[in-house]
């Protein structure tokens, strides 16, 4: 029954999000970025990382983007993550890291200075690559989405 009332619950959140589908895909190739520009934006992605692991989702709302904040309320962010994260362990073991800098990254966005993080990460039963995308704001680097992909393992 709880699994049937997440399911439920996530199903009505994701109502509230603003979802958008381009008809004509682009081709975005993304920058690589300078040592130092890599470091600094994975830095913020584990910060970020961090606060998830520890069911910190209110803290990693307030110092998200204001296009996070335009695209969805906090109440379905935080129990979004609340719902996904809950599913896998608190933190996981986190691996290889993949950086990319762009300056467009949908059409319904703004040219700006976006960052994507990709992480894999192995939590106890599932092997996800955590997304952050990150764009910058006042001189910093916000998070404007995280995405899990990954397949769940049953049993050993």
């Amino acid at each position: 029954m709880n699994r049937l009332a997440a399911l439920f619950l996530l199903s009505l959140m994701l109502c509230a999000c603003r979802v958008s589908v381009s008809t004509t895909p682009e081709k975005v190739t993304a920058q690589r970025g300078t040592a130092q520009e890599r470091a600094e934006v994975v830095r913020v992605a584990d910060s970020i990382a961090r606060d998830m692991d520890s069911g910190d989702f209110e803290t990693v709302w307030k110092e998200s983007s204001q296009i996070l904040k335009d695209a969805t309320f906090e109440v379905v962010f935080t129990k979004t993550l609340e719902t996904a994260r809950g599913n896998l362990a608190s933190s996981g073991k986190r691996g290889e890291v993949r950086v990319g800098f762009l300056k467009k990254l949908e059409a319904n966005l703004p040219e700006g200075e976006y960052s994507i993080v990709e992480i894999d990460t192995a939590f106890e039963g599932a092997a996800v690559t955590e997304k952050f995308v990150l764009t910058r704001e006042s001189r910093e680097w916000k998070l404007a989405g995280y995405f899990i992909n990954g397949t769940k393992r049953f049993g050993g």
